[in-house]
């Protein structure tokens, strides 16, 4: 069960897959030597390849060889692409045997590759989803396990089966956590064991790593032993819980000719079969010959884009070291038979795991039950795969082996009416990346020779982005709030529960009064939908108001009101929820990935952290700017101070305050502002002290008020998340409030407030409280209701910049974000570089 393409596209921006993307240089080299090659054609079908002038040459029309060509020509670097086969694709082709698409091997395609996202258009390859689980044969049985994300009750009731215990089901939410709060990069350079190793050491039982991980894994390693890196696994089972499995309509040969459709007319020669690649000079580019005697002159370089035995034989006697030590390749056999509709047992697009550790069947499936494009109408199309070569069984004998024991499964009656199609015999399905791996090796191998392909990086086809970047977590001693809040509603407390942190906690809230099980469903839809799409595509994404979209999903008023007012409300400051749904899906996404926290020493030490990092001096405190100027056309702005002194910029002028501030520097400027004024966000917070027997709880849970009626929209006991924000017996009581309430002071405002939570919690318990202090914040958030921007440009006018959350997101990270764009726009403008 190959898991199609990630695995193949080397040139990728995201990973450092190879020198393109993770050496700036060898894209530049591209370019220059390619300037002057601008004049040369690319290929003629009236010239013989030998007297063509091409820059790269790229030997293999696989996805690496494919993904590479693209990039070439994005660039406009001439190149040819060089096939020894009839078609493009490698190992990703799809036959067409009477009426049937039969894939070369079972291959499956998840969403959530990276890679795959920049480079392909999914609508157009019609994706066709599987179940999101898996039916697994033990003892006689089938057991079903499902992803409780997307199918909530079958995991429900798969909780007690024998597929591992309730704690191994327990343990897979965990891991999903763990991988999603990582990036790629931080998978595929971590620490590694084998994928066997790490399941035990994560707590699995036998049962679970045998009767599922095994087959599934196993399957999509072909490694029944699961000697595989953990980095792989890790970053497989991160792409399973950010996508959906799937088959294009077309069969799993549309990824590369899509792939190819992309690139110019006769850029690719078929049947083109490479003999050898020649140095002859130390400083000159090597050259290729083929095998019918013709010799092709790259003027640039050359990329390898085959498999590990091609890569061996081409520079076999060469003094080259390659970045690879060779280990058995993983095989796999994939047997193929027609069935008519009335002789299969589901018609449900499911994979079938064969978890009884007994027998050659690692997995099937019924593939036009997924995509019925597979098949003539009233055809089924059966996929049975196998983990090894089978060399010493023939063809014949195999099948019949898979009959009878997929017999045992289904009946024989069933199975013994299929028509067998086609076997397919994959010695090199896959490189074995068993420990030790490099998953990150840069491409260059020697002077103008590249190499590139699945065996170079992942054989596969914290939440806040730009804080885990800039931020130390660890030096911040973070303290976790719990993933969900306790609601007030009718005089009680309701529990809403994240089911991946708090299982039980989930399944017990799901027929409470906060919404119904739809609404928890439709949460669990929407957090898919949020994780499978990057910031950038989030950020520029349509807009509507936040309650629109709510209501265009489907919430019920009950739900929207009780618990998406009250806490995105205080989250955006917003009770009215009219903030952009781009912010509501970039916040989502961002809790579904990482959890609520409060620093050990207070939110403070964020800012604190970021200025230690700066060079003593360098910040001048009690400096305040009285007008920027601008006195020459092309010089940049100066800043005045208050106390009357003048500094001149030599480079530029980045403003990092709030809006308002930036309207008082700029006024009477004739400077077009990118950002439109509304009016800002308002909260008032206000603290209490406690004697530790004078809350109603210890748990670091976030209170909201689903009521509807009061002042106060949330509240938590600060101290039970992070004891160090009181001393020693003394708890924090932190209450806010949306908007400023100018009209009421601050001992009105505390009374008020007193009297409402003694509402909750008892008067007794809350009049005890001593008050410490009231902040209130006028400019607490920018306003970003729709129409909004949050990609906007940093420059306003020559050598002044503007930076700060109103810029992008209205959250730390965009804060953080909206620093780094300025000045990244300060170094485009002025042409320096970072040193």
């Amino acid at each position: 069960m190959t898991l199609s393409l990630a695995h193949s596209l080397p040139f990728s921006i995201s990973h450092s897959h190879l020198t393109l993307s993770s050496q700036k240089s060898f894209s530049v080299r591209f370019k220059l030597q390619a300037q002057q090659l601008s004049s040369n054609p690319k290929s003629s079908n009236s010239q013989s390849l030998s007297s063509q002038k091409t820059g790269v040459i790229i030997i293999g029309a696989g996805l690496a060889g494919l993904a590479a060509a693209i990039r070439l020509n994005s660039e406009n670097i001439p190149f040819l692409l060089l096939e020894a086969s009839d078609q493009v694709g490698g190992r990703v082709r799809t036959d067409y045997v009477d009426g049937f698409l039969l894939d070369r091997g079972f291959q499956i395609f998840i969403t959530a590759y990276p890679e795959a996202r920049k480079v392909l258009n999914f609508q157009a390859l019609e994706l066709q989803k599987f179940y999101s689980g898996a039916r697994i044969y033990v003892d006689g049985q089938f057991h079903t396990v499902a992803d409780p994300l997307r199918h909530f009750w079958d995991s429900v009731k798969s909780l007690t089966n024998p597929i591992g215990s309730i704690t191994d089901k327990l343990l897979i939410a965990s891991t999903r956590i763990n991988v999603l709060t990582k990036s790629d990069k931080e998978i595929l350079s971590a620490n590694e064991v084998t994928t066997i190793d790490l399941l035990r050491n994560i707590g699995f039982s036998d049962s679970m790593i045998n009767r599922f991980f095994r087959p599934f894994f196993g399957g999509i390693f072909f490694d029944k032993d699961l000697q595989t890196t953990s980095r792989l696994f890790d970053f497989i089972f991160k792409c399973l819980a950010l996508g959906d499995n799937t088959l294009p309509a077309k069969g799993i040969g549309a990824i590369p000719n899509q792939l190819a459709a992309k690139l110019p007319p006769d850029s690719i020669i078929f049947n083109a079969r490479v003999d050898s690649i020649d140095f002859h000079e130390p400083n000159t580019k090597p050259s290729v010959r083929l095998k019918d005697g013709e010799i092709l002159q790259s003027e640039i370089g050359v990329i390898l884009a085959v498999e590990e035995p091609e890569v061996d034989r081409l520079l076999a006697g060469r003094n080259i070291k390659l970045p690879v030590k060779r280990k058995p390749p993983r095989s796999t056999v994939c047997i193929y038979f027609s069935a008519d509709r009335n002789s299969i047992p589901v018609e449900d697009p499911v994979l079938f795991l064969n978890g009884s550790g007994k027998g050659i069947v690692n997995n099937m499936f019924f593939a036009t039950n997924v995509a019925p494009s597979y098949g003539p109408p009233g055809k089924v199309l059966v996929s049975v795969s196998l983990i090894g070569l089978f060399e010493d069984i023939s063809d014949d004998d195999l099948t019949a082996k898979v009959v009878r024991e997929l017999s045992g499964w289904f009946g024989s009656s069933m199975v013994e009416s299929w028509k067998y199609l086609r076997t397919y015999r994959i010695e090199f399905a896959q490189p074995n990346q068993c420990p030790p791996t490099d998953l990150m090796k840069k491409s260059q191998v020697a002077s103008g020779l590249y190499l590139c392909g699945d065996y170079m990086t992942s054989a596969t086809f914290d939440a806040y982005p730009e804080a885990r970047k800039v931020l130390n977590f660890q030096a911040l001693e973070l303290q976790k709030f719990y993933s969900g809040a306790r609601i007030y509603v009718d005089g009680q407390f309701h529990t809403v529960a994240d089911p991946l942190r708090h299982f039980w906690d989930s399944v017990k809230s799901l027929t409470n009064p906060i919404g119904s099980i739809t609404d928890k469903l439709l949460i669990a839809s929407t957090r898919i939908n949020v994780l499978t799409k990057s910031d950038k595509e989030i950020l520029s994404a349509n807009e509507v108001t936040t309650i629109d979209l709510l209501r265009n999903i489907g919430f019920s008023d009950s739900m929207i009101n009780r618990f998406f007012r009250p806490f995105f409300g205080g989250i955006f400051f917003d009770k009215d929820l009219q903030t952009t749904s781009r912010l509501f899906d970039f916040i989502f996404k961002c809790l579904a990935l990482g959890d609520n926290t409060l620093p050990a020493k207070g939110i403070g030490a964020i800012p604190n952290q970021l200025a230690a990092k700066l060079p003593p001096d360098s910040i001048i405190f009690n400096a305040r700017v009285d007008s920027i100027d601008f006195h020459e056309p092309n010089t940049k702005p100066s800043v005045r101070l208050k106390d009357g002194e003048i500094l001149q910029s030599e480079i530029g002028v980045i403003l990092a305050v709030e809006e308002p501030e930036v309207d008082r520097l700029l006024a009477g400027r004739n400077i077009k502002l990118p950002v439109k004024r509304k009016p800002p966000r308002s909260t008032v917070c206000i603290y209490f002290s406690a004697d530790r027997n004078s809350i109603p709880v210890e748990d670091p849970v976030l209170f909201l008020n689903g009521s509807g009626k009061g002042i106060v929209n949330n509240m938590f006991f600060a101290t039970n998340v992070a004891p160090s924000y009181g001393p020693p017996g003394k708890v924090l009581v932190s209450v806010s409030l949306i908007g400023l309430f100018e009209d009421i002071s601050d001992d009105d405002l505390t009374a008020k407030v007193v009297r409402e939570l003694s509402g909750w919690f008892g008067s007794s318990m809350v009049e005890s409280w001593k008050y410490l202090r009231t902040y209130r914040i006028e400019f607490a958030q920018p306003n970003q209701c729709p129409p909004t921007d949050l990609m906007k440009k940093s420059q306003v006018a020559s050598g002044l910049y503007l930076c700060g959350d109103y810029m992008t997101s209205a959250t730390f990270d965009g804060a953080l974000v909206s620093g780094r764009k300025a000045v990244e726009a300060l170094l485009a403008d002025t042409a320096l570089t970072r040193v």
